[in-house]
């Protein structure tokens, strides 16, 4: 338990942040401007969010096994490990800025519906779409740091940047409109990355006179273990966006895309804790079964999952009183009352899935959690389809999660056994 609070602490201190940012955008923007410009911003960030996560696959693989190179001091090999993964960074920056070069017809293909939403769709993306190259390399290296056992300096260095945004975020929306969220959130952005790159250097994580080996072999692991990652991840997103193209044609008004983006936005807030214990499985399993306690570490780990799922229930069955910093319509208010249900099946739903799949990425079944969301993927398309208003698309989504779970769950008890049944053979 102590070991998973140490680990588990900062983890969620450093999630936090990007959710309270997110916040921050969607107060600001909803009360200078209005619906309409709320889910512009909302269509624009999940468009950007598609790109960054195509391309921000290398932690989830890399972090498992820095941890195990840390454990066994192998310093060498996680200096070359990161020089190769910031290469691949580079590429991938250079290959996503290419891409999203025309935001006009970036945005022409995922979101249908009113002009407006599209214009200024296009005005927000055309400058976020300037921090992609920042965000993977912040990503990249937090990782690295998870798998050092060392969240303490990286916390710093992303809290002081997301304290930039915060302050940015009024001033340059009075200057500019919604692209100001978007420039604000830039240049935290720069300001995070140059942090990161001073760190690097400071522990002595990349020596300059190592030259890179077997790159070639270990970028095409990556990349093979990679593409189920980015095909999951990629679907999930274009799941995201056909979900809000379909609710702005059965809302033309702008009122449920509002509802549904203030109730992400919440949700995001509320998974922190539950990424936090993930983040923290996908660390301390790699290290525990060294020790052969990765059973109590599941148990454990479960425990905690179950006490912040209650907390949270609790809160978020009382919302009324957060409801009015974040918007002043009485129309989208009164949508997202008659949601709480339905979210808090999603919200804790959800918040399962993430930390098994952490448990998973711990031993190593870095492809699995992928193969199970891709089958719950075309029944999701289906349904959204199907759906003819927000609480059946919730709904909806809310089943399919409960379904994962029971796998992930199987899983993880047959990863159980077979370690299990080892080490009784080792020991006759």
């Amino acid at each position: 338990d102590n070991k998973i609070l140490k680990l588990g602490k900062p983890a969620v201190l450093n999630n936090l942040m990007i959710p309270i940012t997110g916040l921050v955008d969607t107060f600001w923007v909803s009360n200078k401007g209005s619906a309409i410009d709320l889910a512009a911003v909302g269509m624009a960030d999940q468009i950007f969010f598609i790109f960054f996560s195509v391309f921000s696959f290398i932690p989830i693989i890399l972090t498992p096994k820095i941890t195990s190179l840390h454990i066994d001091k192998q310093k060498y090999e996680i200096s070359n490990l990161v020089k190769i993964s910031i290469k691949m960074i580079l590429f991938f920056s250079l290959l996503s800025s290419v891409l999203m070069f025309k935001s006009d017809d970036i945005v022409n293909i995922f979101v249908k519906g009113d002009k407006d939403v599209k214009i200024k769709a296009v005005n927000y993306l055309k400058y976020r779409s300037v921090g992609i190259p920042f965000c993977l390399f912040n990503n990249l290296i937090f990782g690295v740091m998870r798998g050092l056992m060392d969240y303490t300096s990286a916390i710093k260095i992303n809290i002081l940047s997301q304290f930039v945004n915060i302050i940015l975020d009024p001033i340059l929306i009075n200057r500019s409109g919604i692209k100001g969220a978007a420039i604000a959130t830039v240049y935290s952005d720069i300001l995070c990355t140059l942090g990161y790159t001073y760190l690097l250097y400071k522990k002595k994580i990349i020596n300059l006179n190592q030259k890179i080996t077997e790159f070639i072999p270990t970028a095409k692991r990556l990349f093979k273990l990679g593409f189920m990652i980015q095909l999951r991840v990629f679907l999930l997103q274009i799941v995201y966006i056909f979900m809000n193209r379909k609710i702005l044609l059965f809302d033309s008004t702008g009122v449920s895309m509002a509802s549904h983006i203030i109730i992400c936005k919440m949700l995001n807030i509320s998974e922190i804790l539950y990424k936090g214990l993930a983040m923290t499985s996908s660390s301390i399993i790699p290290l525990e079964k060294k020790n052969k306690n990765e059973k109590l570490v599941k148990k454990r780990i479960l425990y905690f999952t179950n006490i912040v799922s209650l907390f949270l229930v609790l809160i978020y069955c009382n919302n009324n009183k957060f409801l009015y910093f974040l918007t002043n319509d009485n129309e989208v208010i009164k949508n997202i009352n008659s949601l709480t249900k339905l979210s808090v099946i999603y919200l804790c739903s959800s918040g399962y899935a993430t930390v098994l799949e952490g448990l998973l990425q711990g031993h190593q079944k870095i492809i699995l959690p992928s193969i199970v969301s891709l089958t719950m993927y075309l029944p999701m398309f289906l349904l959204i389809y199907k759906s003819t208003n927000l609480i059946e698309i919730w709904k909806y989504s809310g089943f399919l999660l409960i379904i994962k779970n029971f796998i992930y769950f199987l899983f993880l008890n047959k990863i159980e056994d077979k370690s299990k049944k080892r080490i009784i053979e080792n020991r006759m």
